[in-house]
């Protein structure tokens, strides 16, 4: 039994010797592996130059790519795929396509070994350039009745420049920050701009002035509340009759809340209003109340506009005649 035991420790031993001797043959004498990184980010410079010239990237052939490193096997678990630089230089792309060489390159004491393409086909076209407002939404879904109140924007607008085909699919301009990141006190933040399209999606090649953007925020609470609209009109033979939303939803914190059940407008005078139109509502809000993002584009009064009809008038001659038979 204790010879048996004994066989088997030394089957193990040297089994454990055999494994140190390949690992130390391994890493001394052949110490270079080639490792594949799938998914790596081609990233698109250039791109302010190109929109400076009127012009934008519509589409391209590849936004990310597998990339083959030479390096010691003794890093394999440090390098990952963003350590790997893939830049495409556009600045000087004109309209139509163009073919773009790559420049590849990893972290200090790596080759590259081979990667999926060496050029990239981009395809340009003319830009529109506008002016938008900047959002701050929290990145992740939230309770329903929460969003960020934020203010002294270093950038309450920015402008936006994209291929034509690209701008239309552009809704809003964000700085995403993360719910946890805010509480009932106001903190600052510093974040980068991205063009999402009405799914919420990143259209991609768009070029936003100033990048980012500073502000101050909180998190904010929301409140449904009635709405007072406020006009003046003058009798001038024509009947004017409005529509106005009649609620909104405002976000604040619950102190500034409390109590606000009903938010006015400035008066708007619509005497001089002669066929359908629409004015905007400015609302009078209470120190430390916004409006809510889902209430945004709730600003809008509707005048519609007609002849008022005149009263037939009394036949006098009529009326006359019945008055003198009563008498007699």
């Amino acid at each position: 039994m204790e010879s048996s035991t004994h066989k088997m420790f030394n089957i193990i031993l040297a089994f454990v010797i055999a494994v140190i001797g390949w690992a130390f043959v391994v890493y001394n004498y052949y110490p270079d592996t080639d490792v594949r990184y799938n998914d790596v980010p081609i990233i698109y410079i250039g791109e302010d130059m190109l929109a400076d010239r009127g012009y934008g990237i519509s589409e391209v052939s590849k936004e990310n790519l597998y990339v083959v490193l030479k390096q010691q096997r003794v890093d394999c678990g440090s390098i990952d795929a963003k350590d790997i630089n893939v830049i495409a230089d556009v600045s000087d792309a004109v309209e139509g396509d163009n073919g773009i060489a790559l420049q590849i390159s990893g972290p200090n004491g790596t080759q590259i070994k081979d990667s999926e393409v060496k050029s990239v086909s981009v395809q340009v076209e003319r830009a529109e350039r506008q002016e938008m407002d900047v959002l701050v939404e929290y990145f992740e879904d939230t309770e329903a009745d929460t969003e960020p109140f934020f203010k002294d924007l270093t950038a309450d607008t920015v402008r936006v420049t994209g291929a034509a085909s690209l701008m239309e699919s552009v809704d809003k301009i964000v700085a995403y920050i993360k719910t946890t990141d805010t509480n009932n006190d106001f903190r600052s933040f510093t974040r980068e701009l991205k063009a999402l399209d009405r799914n919420g999606d990143e259209v991609p090649h768009i070029t936003i002035e100033p990048g980012s953007v500073t502000f101050t925020a909180k998190k904010g609470y929301l409140k449904t509340v009635d709405v007072q609209v406020n006009t003046s009109d003058r009798n001038d033979g024509y009947e004017r009759t409005i529509t106005a939303p009649a609620q909104i939803v405002i976000k604040g914190s619950p102190a500034d809340l409390a109590g606000v059940d009903t938010i006015e407008t400035e008066e708007v005078y619509i005497g001089d209003i002669y066929e359908d139109s629409e004015r905007e509502l400015i609302y009078i809000l209470p120190e430390g109340v916004q409006i809510a993002r889902d209430s945004e584009g709730d600003n809008i009064l509707q005048i519609r506009v007609s002849e008022k009809k005149e009263e037939p008038e009394e036949d006098q001659t009529e009326s006359t005649e019945s008055e003198e038979g009563t008498q007699n």
